[in-house]
């Protein structure tokens, strides 16, 4: 330590130590920056052993030198720095060898990996020297021009490859630009082995070491797609200027046998009321392919083909050999390919080949590119041709339909104003334009109201009161970038539908009144008040025919025809228009009665009358002492009332006569009650005391009266029950009835007494429903009257229960039967008392219209159906207990 303390430190000795520790700095740096590098691991390594080696080889010779020195004396801190700085310089050699060495390797390989990029290159390269002589050749390169063997370029200048002319185009434009940019791309013709030429596209690029590196496509391909697509642009151009589908079709069939090559082209229209494909259009060599194969034209493509179901999927389907196609409309024909492709809603379109798969993928493209303009270029038609018809009933209904047009702007000025609707007020067209809403119609908060909503951007519609009359008003909103520069309405004029609806309302109010009443005269003078007060027919009357059918006499008349007339008179045959329209049954509308000839009084004060007839029953007149006061709606309510009066007097006449065979009915059943029951009671009690004092076959003659007696009593007590059902009199008294055994029984009988008629029953057991002891004759009528109103021969009847659920409500019977049927007109009416006459009654004789009764008393319904496929089936709902 001593000598170490007092050792004498100098420049030299400094310089000794540093170089060793800055080159140790060096080498750490160049280690950090080869890490960012974008050498790969394995690299680094190699530099790394590379730098270890060196350390370790110039280092083992310092060691030595050291020991030398110390051998010799030398002080060991003097000679340290020695194999310190053998270790650093040697670690630095070995460091810059190894990123040679590194470097060269990587060259190497990117080279190999360029040779290998350039010879199995779809594109064609090529590397030429200064003197524009090939170097580099691959495969691709000779391909593009005609030569098999890449060497045949070596040695030889780029000249070889182009005509005169381009190449003297090459040498004027494009090198000088070549070289002052360093790369040039473009599009030039090249000149093959065989002197043919072609389009190419070319990539030229300056290489640093001078020459050049070249890089060659055929562009032929794509040139002649260009080429395509420009005559397809063209094509669709020219459908842009047609006027009809038809000229579509035809452009688009030839544009494909001229584009595509491919004659065999053929389109269908779509028939949508007959879901059909029928032939529209199709090229000459397409119709004589089709009569070669045998065919008389293009077949229609029905609902189940598969050429349907292509239009309906709206795909294109490439079918590569049609005779391997299922479900083809046309199986025989000798077709190879076919490409479908749907023309929209319009129709399918067929392209085909006789040879399979000759249809590539860039003629498909093309093809469903020109279905595809020529499928848009009909949808305009359609377009321009629906905008064409709606700007004509637009017109139309301006100038015809009493409708009145109009806009508005935003500052509230009228600036259009037409319609044949504002000839009825007495304005003239656009006699407003100019005007604003609050000078012309500032006095109506509904329309301003409207107006101002419709200008904030809201679709409003009003009913409005207006110069006398109602207009219904629709404002809409018209919007430029969602900006709201005016509104555009349309004014109809309601007024006679409003006073229609009024009408209707008022004529259903006095309907339910007319027909709560069973008085004619009452009738009558509910119509003429309706006339009156709610139809603005204020002089109205009717008029009856007479018991003697030879007049019609007055039987009600309006507050007015009262006031205007002291008597009206009694029309009679061939006297009066009246009689004309009672006669004839149709009406009658005069603007001035004045001037017929058949009035019935020549100094009549009635100018304007309308005279409509109800039925066979009279006529309703109404009159007005102004001319021409008629109009449509006022002829339309008048008959409507009329037929409502119609309908009230033939349900009074249907209830008098109910009433009559109910008085005859009660009647009857007083006579059964009273003295035909009470004879038979006696009858009976005689016969009885008999039994008491006779034998032998006087005995048996007693019991058959005293039976035949007690048949009768209960015979007439059903009777009796059928009566006050009918007649509303009685109560039916329900009970649970065995459904299953009564139904047997009837169709046991029925059986018996039809042996010809063949029975198919389906009745489950214990089925039971509310009714009463009826039920029998109530199902024995429908089942009877299923034979008696068919031909037995042949006849087969059906007798069934619906399967049975005791949580239903209710049972259905149904009796059906393979016979004539009922009609439709009749289903109803068969079961109203009028009608018992239909059906062959039985039992207690009253028929359906017996069954209806009953059964509505059960709680139940019935009703008829067609059987299937023939005959007629009477459905029974009973309600379960």
């Amino acid at each position: 330590m001593a000598v170490l303390n007092n050792l004498e430190w100098t420049t030299l000795h400094n310089l000794q130590v540093g170089i060793p520790v800055l080159l140790a700095l060096g080498l750490a740096a160049y280690g950090g920056w080869l890490v960012q590098s974008d050498f790969s691991p394995e690299r680094i390594r190699r530099i790394a052993l590379w730098s270890l080696a060196g350390a370790v080889l110039l280092g083992s010779f310092a060691a030595w030198e050291m020991y030398t020195h110390l051998l010799e004396g030398d002080p060991f801190v003097e000679t340290l720095h020695e194999p310190l700085l053998g270790m650093a310089e040697g670690a630095t050699v070995g460091g810059v060898v190894g990123y040679y060495d590194a470097r060269r390797k990587n060259q190497y390989l990117e080279a190999e990996q360029a040779r290998q990029a350039i010879s199995v290159s779809m594109d064609g390269i090529a590397i030429l020297n200064e003197d524009g002589e090939y170097e580099v050749v691959n495969q691709a390169h000779a391909d593009v021009y005609g030569y098999d063997d890449p060497n045949a370029f070596i040695g030889d200048t780029w000249h070889l490859c182009y005509p005169e002319e381009e190449a003297a185009r090459v040498e004027e434009e494009v090198i000088p630009e070549l070289y002052e940019k360093g790369n040039w791309r473009g599009e030039l013709t090249g000149q093959r082995r065989d002197g043919s030429t072609f389009p190419q596209e070319i990539t030229l690029s300056v290489r640093p070491t001078g020459g050049l590196v070249c890089i060659v496509r055929d562009i032929t391909e794509r040139k002649e797609q260009e080429d395509r697509l420009r005559s397809l642009h063209g094509i669709t151009r020219e459908f842009l200027t047609v006027d009809t589908s038809d000229e579509i079709t035809t452009e688009m069939i030839s544009a494909a046998d001229r584009m595509l090559g491919y004659p065999l082209t053929a389109v269908w229209k779509y028939d949508d009321k007959a879901d059909l494909l029928v032939p529209w259009e199709a090229a000459e060599p397409a119709r004589r392919f089709a009569e070669r194969a045998g065919l008389d034209g293009l077949p229609p493509l029905e609902s189940e083909s598969v050429e349907m179901e292509i239009f309906h999927d709206d795909e294109a389907v490439l079918v590569e050999d049609y005779q391997m196609l299922e479900r083809s409309q046309v199986p025989d024909i000798p077709l190879g390919t076919v490409l479908f492709v749907p023309l929209g809603n319009h129709g399918l379109v067929a392209i085909g080949s006789p040879e399979p798969e000759a249809i590539d993928a860039t003629d498909r493209f093309l093809a469903e590119i020109l279905v595809s303009n020529a499928t848009a270029a009909m949808d305009r038609l359609e377009r321009e041709q629906e905008l064409a018809n709606r700007e004509q009933r637009l017109r139309t209904v301006v100038e015809n339909v009493p409708v009145i047009l109009f806009t508005i702007n935003q500052d509230w000025e009228i600036t259009l104003q037409v319609g044949k609707g504002l000839d009825q007020v007495g304005v003239d067209q656009n006699q407003m334009v100019g005007a604003t809403v609050a000078d012309t119609f500032g006095d109506s908060p509904v329309i301003t109201d409207a107006i101002g909503r419709s200008l904030d951007g809201e679709p409003v519609d009003v009913t409005v009161d207006l110069w006398g009359r109602t207009y219904q008003v629709w404002y809409q909103p018209i919007k430029d970038d969602g900006e709201v520069t005016n509104v555009i309405g349309v004014a109809m004029d309601v007024t006679e539908r409003q006073k229609r609806e009024q009408g209707i309302r008022a004529l259903h109010d006095a309907t339910r009144e007319m027909m709560q009443e069973t008085d004619r005269e009452t009738i009558c003078q509910i119509a003429v008040d309706t006339a009156e007060n709610a139809l603005g027919l204020p002089i109205s009357a009717v008029w009856l025919q007479a018991e003697d059918h030879r007049r019609l006499d007055p039987v009600a008349s309006s507050n007015q025809a009262e006031n205007l007339f002291d008597e009206l008179p009694v029309f009679e045959p061939e006297e009066s228009i009246s009689w004309q329209v009672y006669e004839e049954g149709e009406p009658r509308v005069y603007d001035d009665v004045r001037d017929e000839d058949d009035r019935f009084n020549p100094e009549t004060e009635m100018r304007s009358e309308l005279i409509v007839p109800i039925g066979k029953y009279g006529v309703l007149n109404s009159g007005s002492t102004e001319t021409g006061q008629f109009e449509e709606t006022d002829v339309v309510l008048a008959q409507l009332l009329a037929a409502n009066t119609r309908s009230a007097l033939e349900r009074a006449e249907r209830e008098t006569a109910l009433q009559h065979q109910t008085d005859q009915m009660e009647f009857f059943n007083s006579i059964l009650r009273h003295d035909v029951l009470n004879g038979m009671t006696v009858i009976r009690s005689r016969a009885e005391f008999l039994m008491e004092e006779l034998d032998g076959d006087q005995l048996q003659d007693a019991e058959t009266i005293v039976d035949w007696s007690n048949d009768i009593v209960t015979i007439i007590q059903r009777v009796r029950t059928v009566l006050e059902t009918l007649t509303g009199t009685g109560d039916p008294q329900l009970e649970p009835v065995a459904l299953s055994s009564v139904l047997r029984s009837e169709v046991d009988r029925v059986r018996t007494t039809y042996p010809e008629v063949a029975f198919d029953t389906e009745i489950p057991n214990s089925v039971t429903v509310q009714a009463n002891e009826l039920l029998g004759e109530v199902l024995g009528n429908v089942i009877t009257n299923a034979v008696d109103h068919n031909d037995t021969d042949g006849l087969r009847v059906s007798v069934s229960v619906d399967s049975y659920d005791e949580r239903e409500d209710f049972v259905t019977v149904r009796v059906a039967d393979n016979g004539r049927g009922v009609p439709d007109d009749i289903k109803e009416t068969i079961f109203r008392r009028e009608e018992t006459g239909h059906a062959k009654s039985t039992g207690s004789g009253f028929g359906l219209f017996f069954v209806d009764s009953m059964v509505t008393e059960y709680g139940g319904d019935v009703w008829v159906e067609d059987n299937v496929p023939q005959g007629a089936e009477f459905i029974i709902e009973l309600p379960r207990p």
